[in-house]
């Protein structure tokens, strides 16, 4: 998901995966306050000059209510909205942030004023309906502009950062130019959702802008928490794949980039042979598959890429297990399979060995896959164990068994099956546990 419109998580926003179910965590932010005292409406608290006039209410807003004001310059006198707020003497960066929705003007102003001291005026001139980035004032600290498709309207969402400078600035100034070709220039743009807070496009620590804080006659601060889902749904999607063997993966046209996750199949654990007195027999776990994942840009993928997801390893009567497949995404990133658990005896005294866990490729982030554990039996002692399976990245391998069972199949993604195991005298071989299929999900951002 596009965390903030483009701006890096403040915690996870993956897609947990625990027992082959998969579910998505809403991504987190930092507490943040709106130093505006009035957000949304452009009627109060915030000031026409130049001749400009608000049209209240005209457009539904990103998140589905008809609240979004229409900023008019129908006489081309350079007309701009203001609102002036007290901030501190500092030598902090704030950042003005505002969504537009072109209608006539094709080119706006969107900015912030400190006044008080050594003052500063930070503004970037945008096309509203491309989001091209005219100019640029010197002050500007740092700036973004995001596309944002929501309700089949194309806003997006201008951000401003300019750092103070301990110099007296005690009032901020954020202000928006519907028509800023020239003083002559008549239009007009739809306009919602203004914010001024702490931080900057490019701070790490810090990233602005946060998703929307309404203000109606005061500052508001929200705590730390979940992004709202109608920003969530605007930028983020997510593409799973569960079926074994070669999906296609289409792109989504607006994609900007993906993360793409792939887990290679489970190896299934290895099956006991007959056996007969004094003897005893084990299989141990299977190995599990591979974890890759990889940011990728739209260029990088394409218009499409063959997803393909490992299947899990079968188990055989009597013998070792097979191995699980390769989960691959095209040729961009792979994770192979984990391999099957071997079989020991009818012996004495049997050790069988766990398959070794899958291999990644050409991830940014590479998971081996767990190592399949040992089976162990003495016939003197009357105690057989078959090997557990292997952990994936999506959970634990299947539990291992003991006296005359069959492995049990794993069931986390990826994950290995267990071995089976025979006491002494058994005249039927028995199977090893399958290995669990793997995945493959793109989470697609925008």
């Amino acid at each position: 998901m596009i965390y903030n419109q483009g701006n890096p998580p403040t915690g996870t926003g993956t897609i947990a995966i625990e027992g082959g179910v998969i579910s998505q965590v809403p991504p987190l932010e930092l507490a943040a306050t709106n130093a505006l005292l009035q957000s949304a409406d452009f009627t109060t608290t915030w000031a026409a000059g130049g001749g400009g006039t608000v049209t209240p209410n005209t457009t539904a807003s990103p998140r589905g209510v008809v609240e979004a004001d229409t900023l008019n310059d129908a006489v081309g006198t350079l007309a701009e909205f203001t609102q002036a707020v007290v901030i501190a003497n500092d030598a902090v960066t704030r950042t003005f942030s505002v969504y537009l929705l072109a209608s006539t003007s094709a080119q706006s102003r969107v900015g912030v004023r400190l006044t008080g001291g050594v003052a500063k005026d930070a503004s970037i001139e945008v096309n509203p309906a491309s989001g091209a980035v005219i100019s640029s004032s010197a002050d500007v600290a740092a700036s973004s502009v995001e596309a944002l498709s929501i309700g089949g309207a194309s806003w997006i969402r201008v951000a401003v950062a300019v750092a103070n400078n301990g110099s007296g600035n005690v009032t901020a100034t954020p202000y928006i130019q519907p028509a800023s070709l020239s003083a002559a220039t008549q239009g007009n743009v739809i306009a919602w959702g203004a914010q001024l807070e702490v931080g900057s496009p490019s701070s790490l620590a810090q990233p602005t802008p946060t998703s929307q804080i309404p203000t109606l006659t005061a500052q508001v601060t929200r705590a730390a928490g979940a992004i709202p889902t109608w920003l969530r749904a605007a930028n983020y999607t997510i593409q799973v794949f569960t079926a074994t063997g070669a999906n296609t993966y289409t792109a989504p046209a607006n994609l900007k980039f993906a993360r793409v996750t792939i887990i290679g199949g489970g190896g299934a654990g290895g099956g006991a042979a007959i056996t007969g007195a004094g003897t005893v027999s084990n299989g141990g776990g299977g190995g599990a598959g591979a974890t890759a994942i990889r940011i990728l840009t739209a260029a990088q993928i394409g218009v499409s890429q063959t997803a393909t997801v490992g299947a899990g390893g079968t188990g055989v009567a009597g013998a070792a297990g097979n191995a699980g497949g390769t989960s691959s995404f095209g040729a961009l990133l792979s994770a192979t399979g984990g391999l099957g658990g071997s079989m020991a005896g009818p012996a004495a005294n049997a050790t069988s060995l766990g398959g070794a866990g899958g291999t990644p490729a050409s991830g940014d982030v590479n998971y081996q896959g767990g190592d399949g554990f040992a089976g162990n039996g003495a016939a003197a002692a009357g105690n057989i164990l078959s090997g557990s399976g292997g952990a994936s990245s999506a959970g634990g391998g299947a539990r291992n068994v003991q006296h005359n069972n069959n492995g049990n199949a794993g069931s986390a993604k990826g994950s290995g099956g267990s071995g089976a195991a025979n006491d002494v005298n058994q005249a039927g071989a028995l199977t090893g546990g399958a290995g669990a299929a793997g995945i493959a999900f793109v989470e697609e951002f925008y």
